[in-house]
């Protein structure tokens, strides 16, 4: 029999794929495949250190993000043509978009999320905030009446939930807003940044102001500030509904999603994020793997 394969996949997508390669492998003897969960923090660097080592699994699940980096290393390869078509013809443009790299395709887009704004019911209504904010002056408004603070100048409650605690976090939620601007991150080419202009300008400045007037707090972990009901307003990917219905149990009632505000009114857009299933440049069985 050919293989096994290995297939790194972040642990937090073990639950629902594990079924899947189960199904395959009884129904599949020839090509076998086994999975080797990594955590999400650890699977860039996993990747790289592995293929480095001549022990690089044959299948990858990357954040898309890093798709271009893995690529550039000779880590992935492009999908061969007819697996490339089949892509362009299922997914929608932006799914596509997400695993593509200077035209080329490099695996089948997963967990495709798109961003919103959170908000906590209780801590507007208490707030007097009649409804989730549609424009840049109402979250501005609406940050700045939910934000509390202790006597002693430490952070009770978060207007609008701006967080260091980790890239993808930061990087998320300025480029949504960004998105709801009208602006772009990358140049066209996807060869340049585009951030320095109008659009980035105001998204920059806007969150600044949100720190300076005390309404936002990046030393805050978000992640697990505002499912303890201390942020009011915050943007974040469709992946965290269901992080947030396991740890705020009966609470998430409180919990609503709304479009990301635009300046003057429903933005433009938002930012949309995926996985990518690969393949490894280095395989042994690249037509099998695909």
């Amino acid at each position: 029999a050919t293989g096994p394969f290995t297939l790194v996949i972040g642990r937090d997508t073990t639950s629902y794929l594990q079924p899947l390669l189960d199904e395959w492998n009884r129904t599949h003897p020839r090509v076998q495949v086994r999975s080797r969960a990594v955590r999400f923090v650890d699977l860039l660097t996993t990747a790289m250190v592995q293929q480095t080592a001549g022990q690089g699994a044959d299948i990858l699940h990357p954040y898309a993000l890093w798709t271009g980096q893995l690529a550039a290393a000779g880590v992935l390869r492009p999908a061969p043509p007819e697996v490339a078509r089949r892509i362009r013809a299922t997914f929608s443009p932006a799914a596509v978009q997400a695993v593509t790299v200077d035209g080329e395709i490099y695996g089948y887009p997963t967990e495709v999320q798109t961003y919103a704004l959170y908000y906590n019911r209780r801590l507007l209504r208490e707030a007097g905030v009649a409804r989730p904010p549609r424009t840049w002056p109402e979250l501005e408004e609406a940050a700045l009446t939910t934000a509390r603070r202790d006597r002693h100048g430490n952070t009770r409650v978060q207007g609008f939930g701006l967080s260091q605690v980790e890239d993808a976090t930061v990087v998320g939620q300025t480029l949504a807003l960004l998105a709801a601007r009208g602006g772009r991150f990358l140049t066209p080419d996807g060869h340049g940044t585009a951030i320095d202009s109008a659009a980035g300008r105001a998204v920059l400045d806007l969150e600044q102001r949100l720190i300076d007037q005390g309404a936002a707090d990046p030393a805050v972990n978000l992640l697990s500030a505002f499912p303890a009901g201390q942020v009011a307003l915050c943007v974040s990917a469709g992946w965290w509904t269901g992080s947030l219905k396991v740890s705020m149990g009966e609470r998430y009632r409180e919990v609503g999603v709304a479009p990301v505000p635009g300046p003057h009114g429903t933005g433009r857009g938002t930012l949309a994020t995926a996985f990518l299933l690969g393949v490894n440049a280095d395989s042994p069985h690249p037509d099998e793997a695909w």
